[in-house]
């Protein structure tokens, strides 16, 4: 861990497991609500970031997944709300990635001040008019903490009922993840609306240097900086890899699935028509399954989380929509369909199970094409992962070669080192036929001379020959235009055939 704090603080505490919230100096209240919700140690993000955040410091925090980084923020700010004497206006301003975030940190607000009375409201984006006009009302109204998705909140800005000029504390929740949507320029906007001093707080899974350089923009030169062991999978995730063919994959996870102890599952594919994919194939198999990704529509989203958290069926197909900040009890697996495009996002993703010490099964399949980038994960991780071996009944695997080029297609067995390596059948058909190759529709095969004598082949021809000198073509006779000053002929007069005489 390392903590960068200001001289007189004594962060020592936080390696001291008898440490409780109570010796924050937090108010009743909200010590009350922590309580109520079943809190009782804080976590070593917490223990390290609220004492920062209750001085006024500007704070720059990164830990890894499922360490208790929303309530590190959401205490601190709760309890600044309940010692302000200056009540009207928005006072914090918590902005997310995601709509299930967003959701998500509003959720844990309204436990940490149940007896508080401070009120939070989570607008976002993709929802019906009639959720526009609820967000509106409710920002209309009045309320204490607003938690916004980016492109959402700048929308509510632009009308005249919105303002955040107020805001006293802004909080940046997966900051990394929001430049890497493409929000930074939506950030400055909205920072740039907020007038009075401010305190800002970013909270960060990964510390790359864009992030770094994004906080010395957006934070007081003199901010804190607390980081904490980046870039390893929950203690409790037992981690599983196969190596495998692509039309493989459906068979195996049919097989984990059918032969394994499943309570709940999250199966986690690279893209939505790869997720569509899956879906539909495993309820064709009888399997109670259901699909979430941002094409989904926002209610359905919502009921769909309600419902999986409640165990009402065990099965979610999703992309990386759920790979962040999504808080899940007990879920009991995660399957990697495919291999994630950041190495950064493996972690995010098995770090959906084992979450707050509990304990969990993290598979990931991986094709030839996927083996390098699951290479990098490996040295990003610092451990190799041990490679499970196929059920019987699921066919051969490749060998694991991460480091070998993919791209080129292995020699077909029988053929000479002069002949061409042809990795298609299909493409095989085309060269010898010449059909459905409009390059290849009046090719002829070489003289075998040719193939036996390259250099007859590509010699250049000699000039010098008279056999390969260009006859010139015939002089054609000058012709010589006259330029015609007659006037215009008259009109041609056409003869009548003389009536016979009567």
């Amino acid at each position: 861990m390392q903590v960068q704090a200001e001289p007189g603080f004594n962060y020592n505490f936080m390696q001291n497991s008898e440490i409780n919230f109570s010796d924050f100096g937090l108010e009743e209240s909200l010590i009350e609500s922590i309580i109520g919700i079943g809190y009782n140690n804080p976590t070593p993000i917490q223990a390290a970031a609220i004492p920062v955040i209750l001085a006024g410091k500007d704070l720059l925090a990164t830990a890894q997944t499922g360490t208790g980084k929303t309530a590190a923020f959401v205490i601190p700010v709760v309890n600044h709300l309940l010692k302000s004497k200056e009540k009207h206006g928005i006072k914090a301003l918590i902005i997310s990635p995601t709509r299930e975030l967003a959701l998500q940190i509003d959720q844990a607000i309204d436990g940490l001040s149940y007896h508080t009375g401070v009120s939070s409201v989570a607008i976002f984006g993709g929802s019906d008019k009639q959720e526009f006009d609820r967000q509106m009302n409710a920002i209309q109204r009045g309320v204490d903490i607003l938690v916004a998705t980016p492109g959402r909140l700048l929308q509510h800005l632009n009308l005249s009922y919105s303002d955040v000029s107020s805001v006293e504390i802004l909080v940046l929740d997966e900051a990394d993840k929001m430049l890497d949507m493409g929000f930074f320029s939506d950030i400055i906007k909205i920072k740039n609306e907020i007038l009075g001093e401010r305190q800002t707080l970013m909270f960060s899974a990964t510390m790359p240097q864009k992030i770094i350089d994004f906080a010395r923009q957006i934070l007081k030169p003199e901010f804190e900086r607390v980081s904490f062991k980046l870039s390893q999978p929950a203690e409790g995730a037992k981690q599983a890899v196969y190596i495998l063919h692509e039309d493989q994959k459906l068979k195996l996870l049919l097989h984990i699935i059918k032969h394994d102890e499943i309570e709940s599952l999250i199966v986690f594919t690279s893209s939505k028509l790869k997720a569509d994919e899956f879906h539909a194939l495993m309820l064709k198999n009888n399997i109670n399954a259901h699909v979430f990704h941002s094409d989904i529509d926002q209610d359905q989203r919502i009921d769909l989380m309600r419902k999986f958290k409640n165990k009402e069926f065990p099965i979610l197909v999703a992309t990386d929509i759920l790979s962040r900040g999504i808080d899940i009890d007990n879920l009991s697996h995660v399957v990697n369909v495919d291999v994630p495009h950041d190495a950064e996002d493996y972690i995010h993703r098995i770090g959906r199970t084992a979450r707050s010490g509990r304990t969990g099964v993290a598979i990931t399949f991986v094709n030839e094409r996927d083996q390098r980038k699951f290479a990098s994960i490996e040295k990003l991780i610092g451990k190799t992962i041990p490679k499970t071996p196929l059920p019987e009944g699921l066919g051969s695997a490749p060998e694991y070669l991460p480091y070998q080029d993919k791209r080129r297609p292995p020699k077909r067995q029988g053929t000479n080192s002069n002949s061409r390596n042809i990795a298609s059948p299909n493409r095989e058909f085309r060269e010898n036929t010449g059909k459905g190759n409009s390059k290849n529709r009046n090719h002829h095969p070489a003289p075998p001379y040719e193939h036996n004598h390259p250099e007859k082949q590509f010699a250049p021809k000699s000039i010098d020959n008279p056999k390969n000198r260009r006859k010139p073509l015939p002089e054609k006779p000058n012709r010589v235009h006259k330029e015609n000053t007659s006037p215009t002929p008259p009109p041609k007069l056409i003869k009548k055939k003389d009536k016979p005489m009567e």
